[in-house]
C-alpha cells in the first residue's frame, strides 16, 4: 500500500509517496495538469510499488 501526497495546482501538481512504514518510495515529482504529465504519475507510481510475490 501506498499513501499519496500530493499538491493541487491549475497548471502542474507535486506528488510524493510513502509505504506503510513511512519510507519514501516516490521521490517528489513535478507534473503537468495534461495527459502527458498524468501518464508520468501512472508510470511513477507503478514503479514505486513493491513486486508482490506469491508462495505456495
Amino acid at each position: 500500500m501506498l499513501y499519496m501526497g500530493i499538491d493541487i495546482a491549475k497548471n502542474k501538481h507535486d506528488v510524493t509517496a510513502l509505504n506503510v512504514p513511512g519510507k519514501t518510495v516516490l521521490k517528489p515529482l513535478t507534473f503537468s495538469n495534461n495527459k502527458a504529465g498524468f501518464e508520468l504519475l501512472d508510470l511513477s507510481i507503478r514503479q514505486a510499488q513493491p513486486r508482490l510475490s506469491h508462495r505456495s
